[in-house]
């Protein structure tokens, strides 16, 4: 059967030929098949091998040509094969990483209410310190080194009075 014709009959409707063939034949080629999705590929496969084999025999020149051929043949089936894979477990790989994100973001929604609530403490730790804000403002510390400017801010407030607080700080 040429190429012509199997493209013909594929493009066409398929109904079922009868051969003659024994029961033997019949069970050989039944087990032939499980390996495919159905008879008509396997049959077309079976084609397939027996035409290459032909042509390599007829023309040998292009044997070399022919065999680096199915090599890549089977590369690209390979890796074909390896993206159906991925695809396959792709959601699972998907749902994992976005609980991960989950996870990370809830991290840092923890991270910064605590980060609030220790703030909020030493602001409240501050008021009897402070018990007038800068301009009018309530003083938040975050950490250490603020908590040592606010005690400069005492200290001259101290030592030149409420009313004279910017006193020497002018340029």
């Amino acid at each position: 059967m040429g190429e012509n014709d199997r493209i013909q009959k594929k493009s066409g409707e398929k109904k079922p030929a009868t051969f003659r063939i024994d029961l033997e034949t019949v069970e050989k080629f039944r087990e032939l098949c499980r390996g495919f999705v159905n008879q008509d590929v396997a049959l077309n496969a079976i084609m397939n091998v027996y035409e290459r084999e032909a042509l390599a025999v007829s023309r040998p020149q292009y044997t070399e040509d022919m065999r680096q051929f199915e090599q890549y043949q089977q590369c690209l089936s390979a890796k074909f094969t390896d993206i159906i894979k991925a695809l396959g477990t792709a959601d699972e790989r998907a749902r994992i990483e976005v609980q991960k994100l989950l996870d990370s973001k809830d991290n840092v929604i923890q991270d910064l209410q605590k980060r609030v609530e220790d703030a909020v403490r030493s602001r409240e730790a501050l008021k009897p310190v402070f018990p007038m804000s800068l301009a009018g403002q309530d003083i938040l510390c975050y950490d250490s080194g603020r908590i040592q400017a606010l005690q400069a801010v005492k200290d001259r407030r101290q030592t030149y009075g409420q009313d004279n607080f910017h006193r020497g700080t002018e340029l």
